[in-house]
C-alpha cells in the first residue's frame, strides 16, 4: 500500500513493481494487470516491454481470447522507442532488460505455438496455425530485442515463409536488418510490407510498417518517402511520437519552422522525455 501511494512520474518504477508482483505468484496478477494498464495509458517509454508483460499476465490469468491482440500490439510497437527516451542513468533497470523478458515470450510461444492442440475443424485449424506462425515471429522478436540474433533469425524467417504477404511479419523481418545498418535492404522489405499493409482494410492496418519505413527513409535522406510513410502512420489513429519527430525534422529541413514547432510541441505533450524531439526543440530554439 505504501508503494502504491508513491507518486511515480515515469514508467520504470511501475514496471519494477510489476516484476515484483509477477514473482509473487498468481495472487498478485490483478495488481500487475492494473499497473500495466496505467503504464500503457500514460507512457511511450518501455511500451513494447509493458505489452509483453501484459500478454504474459493474460496467459497466467487464463484470458486466452485477448492474448492474440496483445501479441499483435507487442509486435506492432515501435522497437526503437525505449532507447530513445531519457532517464536517470543511475536508475536500476536490470529486471526490465529483454533477456529477463524472453522467458515470458518463450512460455507464450510454447503454450500458444508449439504445444497448441490442432482442432479438428478446418476453420479452427487455420486460426490455430495462423496463431502459431504469429507467436513464433513474436518469440523471434523478443530474442532479437535481447540481442540473440542466432536464435531469432530462423524463427522469423520460418514465420515469414509460412505467411509471406503478412505486413507485420515482414516488418519484424525488416527490423532484424535495421540495427545491423542494412537500411537499403530493410527499405526494400518495408516497401513491400507497406504495400501489403495498404491493401488491408483501414481498421486492420498495422502501424509498424509505416514507422519503420519512415525511419529508414529518413536515415537514407529520402525525405519524400519518409514524409509519405509518417503521414500514413498518422492516419491510423493516435499520433506516434516517432512519426511526429520525423515529420518535425522534415519540416525543419524544408524551412517550415511553424509546422516543425507545432509537431514538436505535440510530440513532447505525448512523451516529454523523447530524446530526438528534445533535440529538435533545442535546434528550433537556436537563432
Amino acid at each position: 500500500e505504501l508503494v502504491a501511494r508513491v507518486v511515480q512520474r515515469e514508467p520504470v518504477s511501475r514496471l519494477m513493481l510489476v516484476r515484483t508482483y509477477l514473482a509473487n505468484g498468481d495472487s498478485a496478477l490483478t495488481q500487475a494487470q492494473q499497473t500495466l494498464r496505467d503504464v500503457l495509458g500514460r507512457f511511450q517509454d518501455f511500451r513494447q516491454e509493458a505489452i509483453v508483460m501484459m500478454a504474459y499476465v493474460h496467459l497466467r490469468l487464463g484470458e486466452r481470447r485477448i492474448i492474440d491482440e496483445r501479441i499483435t500490439k507487442a509486435m506492432e510497437a515501435d522497437p526503437f522507442l525505449t532507447s530513445e527516451h531519457w532517464r536517470d542513468p543511475l536508475m536500476y533497470m536490470e529486471p526490465l532488460a529483454w533477456r529477463h523478458l524472453v522467458p515470458f515470450c518463450k512460455e507464450l510461444h510454447e503454450i500458444l505455438g508449439e504445444r497448441a492442440p490442432i482442432p479438428p475443424r478446418a476453420s479452427d485449424r487455420a486460426d490455430t496455425m495462423r496463431m502459431r506462425t504469429k507467436v513464433k515471429a513474436f518469440y523471434g522478436l523478443c530474442l532479437l530485442r535481447a540481442g540473440n540474433m542466432a536464435e531469432a533469425q530462423p524463427l522469423i524467417q520460418d514465420a515469414v515463409s509460412k505467411n509471406p504477404n503478412d505486413a507485420l511479419l515482414q516488418s519484424v523481418q525488416a527490423y532484424e536488418l535495421l540495427p545491423a545498418g542494412e537500411d537499403e535492404k530493410a527499405l526494400g522489405v518495408l516497401k513491400i510490407a507497406a504495400e501489403n499493409n495498404y491493401a488491408l482494410a483501414r481498421e486492420n492496418r498495422y502501424l509498424l510498417p509505416y514507422i519503420l519505413r519512415g525511419r529508414a527513409c529518413l536515415r537514407l535522406q529520402q525525405l519524400d518517402c519518409a514524409k509519405e510513410s509518417f503521414a500514413k502512420s498518422m492516419e491510423l489513429g493516435a499520433p506516434s511520437v516517432a512519426a511526429l519527430a520525423g515529420q518535425a525534422e522534415i519540416a525543419m529541413r524544408e524551412g517550415r519552422a511553424e509546422d516543425a514547432q507545432r509537431m514538436i510541441r505535440t510530440a513532447l505533450e505525448i512523451s516529454p522525455r523523447h530524446i530526438p524531439t528534445m533535440r529538435l526543440m533545442e535546434m528550433s530554439a537556436s537563432p
